[in-house]
């Protein structure tokens, strides 16, 4: 492997990048024929409340160790974190705040609950760290909640920072990865229609017609096909931790997601400021997804007032789809490489597939409750 940095080195990962962007691309093309199909959306009569609780549910499972491996940096910055999410978002959301400029008073606790969470937290970890109370070695416990453990990240990020499409050269296209990404691809169409039906009630919408689901996941390709023409490996997609925010904020204006886009696009061309949101502890980040995750999992609940509890199918058919979802996939990522079935593209489907709990648990889920009487 040639020195890091090094412009041997530099060619490498740009060549995978650029095979990843090809590969991203024209997956993204296939999506997109899927979204104008409305093919998904045709599907939708087959999708009951079972379904979306058991897709959000396992999503909210799935997240589980990300958060806990965050969090575990240092508890009681998370525990902290946690307290001001709660403070904010309930105990003070009905409190109202005059504003200049503003005739009606505004209950900016509730409005902006996780952001002043966040900033509260971060605040506070600054404050230990210039104080001494973090530790300075590396491979203690404590050190992921200084401020100043990723500075090196903010010193060597650019002002101004530009990509265009064919930044990194000429994307290439594999067959392996069009095949992986359309597996994703799948998977996430799959997530997005258990995350759009929770979000319309918070925003007062009715309940989005298979015409909205397909526009849905047509703009999801339309991005996916963005992303990677500006060099992303990953596409851009519906995201559960957005519907968490919405019912914890009740934030739900279109207003508000067009203006997040305008600074992440700012973020993302003035380095310097997207470095510095990188700095944040992940203690801290981790006390954030505790909430935002559990919300998942909550609205995947209150799904389930729609289904007769009473009925042992319907018990069953949970249960089982629930247990299934966790347990295949966790056998899958802790083996991945004992599926070998002697054709490679075909091992990297079956183990994205398998691998992935909303699609195994989601459709043993729709299969049931399709196939059983009741």
């Amino acid at each position: 492997m040639p020195e890091k940095g090094s412009p041997e080195h530099k060619e490498i990962w740009h060549r995978n990048l650029r095979e990843v962007q090809g590969s991203l691309m024209v997956a993204s093309l296939l999506s997109l024929a899927i979204g104008l199909s409305g093919a998904i959306g045709k599907l939708l009569r087959f999708i009951g409340p079972v379904t979306v609780s058991i897709i959000l549910l396992l999503t909210a499972i799935s997240l589980l160790d990300i958060t806990t491996s965050m969090a575990s940096g240092q508890w009681y910055i998370c525990f902290v974190t946690i307290f001001l999410v709660i403070l904010f978002s309930q105990f003070l959301r009905d409190l109202s705040i005059p504003l200049p400029g503003f005739k009606e008073r505004l209950k900016l606790f509730v409005l902006f609950s996780v952001l002043l969470a966040m900033l509260a937290a971060w605040f506070l970890c600054f404050i230990l760290t210039e104080a001494g109370a973090f530790t300075n070695n590396p491979t203690k416990w404590g050190y992921k909640a200084r401020t100043d453990s990723r500075t090196s990240i903010l010193k060597e990020a650019k002002w101004i920072y530009f990509l265009y499409p064919g930044y990194f050269g000429t994307p290439t296209v594999s067959v392996a990865g069009v095949i992986s990404y359309m597996a994703v691809f799948l998977s996430c169409a799959v997530e997005s229609v258990g995350t759009y039906f929770p979000t319309a009630p918070v925003c007062g919408a009715p309940p989005p017609p298979s015409s909205a689901i397909s526009r849905g996941i047509f703009i999801e390709a339309v991005c996916g096909l963005l992303s990677g023409a500006w060099g992303s490996p990953g596409g851009t997609v519906a995201y559960s931790q957005n519907i968490a925010s919405i019912w914890i904020s009740r934030a739900g204006s279109r207003a508000v997601t067009q203006v997040a886009g305008l600074l992440l696009i700012l973020m993302g061309c003035v380095g310097k400021l997207g470095a510095l949101f990188s700095t944040i502890p992940e203690p801290v980040i981790g006390g954030l997804l505790f909430p935002l995750f559990g919300m998942i999992g909550a609205v995947g609940i209150t799904n389930l007032q729609h289904v007769n509890m009473n009925s042992a199918r319907n018990v069953f058919v949970i249960g089982l789809s629930l247990l299934f979802g966790m347990g295949l996939p966790k056998w899958v990522n802790e083996n991945r490489t004992s599926i070998q079935t002697g054709n490679t593209e075909l091992d990297n489907v079956l183990t994205v597939v398998g691998g992935t709990s909303i699609i195994v648990g989601g459709f043993m889920a729709l299969i049931l409750d399709n196939a059983i009487p009741g």
